[in-house]
């Protein structure tokens, strides 16, 4: 063999030999586990529904932009503890879902969260959906809220991951007269940091 090639192959080898002992300073590829320790924060955004489902009368459907945000911590590698603010707006109706939630991982990269908290109808320049007397302006009915979402770790690398979650959040109004519920719907792609 002449020298050039087998300086080419020398190089192709040292560096084949130095990617297997890995940098332990460096990102890991996405092919080795995420290391879930400590802080996390998490951004989501997608398409959501906003439902209004009184006890009498029909239904509203409102669509809109999605969003969550959360921060929180590990408590093991397949568990996590996080407070959120998630909230579907659309068309002057927002349903925000304010409390915490657990985030468990069954099988990685699926995992799924179950929290609840206090949830807020808030609605601007439109007559109030609670009371349809009522001019314009801006109105706020609070409840209780309760969330389930499933999601699934697309791209896991040792300390960040994209993933895409289906989240169901219900929030039942506690004002003696409102008698209505409300249920968010929301399919979000985001990022964790851990």
């Amino acid at each position: 063999m002449s020298k050039p090639l087998l300086t080419f192959v020398a190089l192709v080898a040292s560096a084949g030999l130095a990617l297997a002992d890995g940098d332990p300073d460096m990102q890991g590829p996405p092919t080795k586990a995420p290391v879930r320790s400590g802080l996390t924060a998490t951004m989501a955004v997608g398409p959501g529904e906003l439902h209004i489902v009184p006890d009498s009368g029909s239904e509203s459907r409102t669509e809109g932009a999605g969003f969550s945000l959360r921060v929180g911590t590990t408590l093991s590698p397949t568990s996590t503890f996080e407070l959120m603010v998630d909230f579907v707006d659309g068309s002057g109706t927002r349903s925000t879902v304010a409390g915490a939630a657990l985030k468990f991982y069954p099988a990685d990269p699926v995992y799924v969260r179950l929290g609840g908290g206090l949830g807020v109808l808030s609605t601007a320049g439109a007559a109030d959906p609670m009371d349809p007397t009522a001019g314009g302006g801006t109105s706020r009915h609070g409840g209780v809220a309760a969330l389930l979402a499933a999601g699934y770790e697309w791209l896991q690398l040792r300390d960040i991951a994209l993933f895409g979650e289906l989240e169901v959040t219900g929030n039942r109004l506690t004002a003696e007269n409102a008698k209505t519920s409300i249920v968010n719907a929301q399919l979000m792609f985001g990022i964790t940091w851990y």
